[in-house]
């Protein structure tokens, strides 16, 4: 009886799994400067600070707050950065820029891009903000610089290769909104193909074409970073 009863049971259990559905979303954070008179806004909707030497463009899109920066060299002269004084600090803890050795110096009137910056985001829960948006109405919340959950920084130090003109600039940024949305909700196939593609390899920040599928993702994102999720319903 104990056999049939735990044969029962198993069947119960796999005729419930088979009912459930998975459901995919994304969180999106979305951050401002702490100090907006360092870091505006260029004409593709990202961070960038410029001085008489350079000009640097964050991207900060990426998922768990994988980043990207862009430095570009107005100088006469090398810049470098210098590679243990380009740090991370998130919450009051910080971790090197740069986690290996890599090649920091940028020639004269050119530009280096930098990528991999890791964050280490992690996604929001508040009790004001649901977890399960349905379509078309995804669930937001907003913080000031009191309630905000998270502050981070860059700080970055570059010297010129010749004068040996040394400079730090610090990059402070904290999260001003999260939004919980369907997936669905944020990337459109704009073209079909034949050809099957996932849409996790599709760089959200941008219109694409991958094997003839035209992807679009539906939101500004250069100035947040995201985090995917599921739900098993």
């Amino acid at each position: 009886m104990k056999n049939y009863n735990a044969f029962i049971l198993v069947l119960v259990v796999a005729f419930f799994a088979s009912c459930a559905t998975t459901k995919n979303y994304i969180q999106i954070a979305q951050t401002l400067p702490t100090n907006p008179e360092t870091l505006r806004i260029n004409e593709d909707g990202k961070y960038f600070y410029q001085d008489e030497n350079c000009k640097i463009v964050f991207d900060l899109w990426g998922e768990g707050g994988r980043s990207n920066f862009v430095v570009y060299n107005y100088s006469d002269e090398a810049l470098v950065l210098c590679a243990d004084e380009c740090l991370i600090t998130k919450e009051g803890y910080t971790n090197d820029m740069f986690s290996e050795a890599i090649g920091t110096a940028i020639a004269p009137h050119s530009f280096r891009s930098f990528s991999g910056l890791k964050l280490g985001y992690e996604r929001i829960f508040d009790c004001d903000l649901s977890i399960r948006p349905v379509t078309n109405v995804p669930a937001s919340f907003a913080y000031d610089l009191s309630s905000t959950p998270t502050r981070f920084s860059f700080y970055i130090t570059y010297i010129k290769s010749i004068s040996r003109e040394k400079k730090s600039i610090d990059f402070p940024f904290y999260i001003s909104r999260v939004t919980n949305y369907l997936r669905s909700d944020i990337i459109q196939r704009t073209t079909e193909s034949k050809t099957s593609i996932s849409c996790e390899n599709v760089p959200y920040s941008r219109t694409v074409t991958y094997d003839e599928i035209q992807y679009k993702y539906l939101f500004s994102p250069a100035t947040g970073f995201y985090v995917k999720y599921s739900i098993v319903e």
